[in-house]
């Protein structure tokens, strides 16, 4: 069976983020000696993570602390974004901030024989 390639269609462009002018970057300052004397430098990972052009998370749940939580992150976002936006251009600071590092569960099996499944129930209809 031969594929049509002029019927093929190429799905758009997806709609790309705006530019990103706030960062978090990871990392450690150190001091090092170059030509010009001694010069604190930081170290950071490849990759920072944009920060302004985060969305708030939704804070609805029937779970109040859940809810709470959402919103402390949402607070969290903009009290960052308003320091961040009062730098001048190029400006970089430290904050203090924690760094959680966390590895992903692995997956866990799925049961595929009922009688193995405590939530199954026969049920008599």
């Amino acid at each position: 069976m031969a594929i049509d390639f002029t019927r093929v269609t190429i799905p758009a462009k997806t709609e790309q983020r705006a530019k990103a002018a706030l960062w978090l970057n990871i990392g450690y300052n150190i001091e090092v000696e170059t030509s010009e004397g001694k010069e604190t430098r930081f170290v950071s990972l490849p990759f920072g993570l944009p920060v302004d052009t985060q969305e708030p998370v939704a804070t609805n749940s029937s779970s109040e602390v859940f809810a709470a939580l959402q919103a402390a992150k949402n607070d969290l976002l903009q009290q960052i974004i308003a320091a961040g936006m009062a730098m001048k251009p190029g400006e970089c600071k430290l904050v203090n901030l924690q760094v959680e590092m966390r590895r992903v569960n692995d997956a866990q099996p799925i049961v595929t024989h009922p009688e193995q499944n405590p939530f199954v129930k026969k049920l008599v209809l």
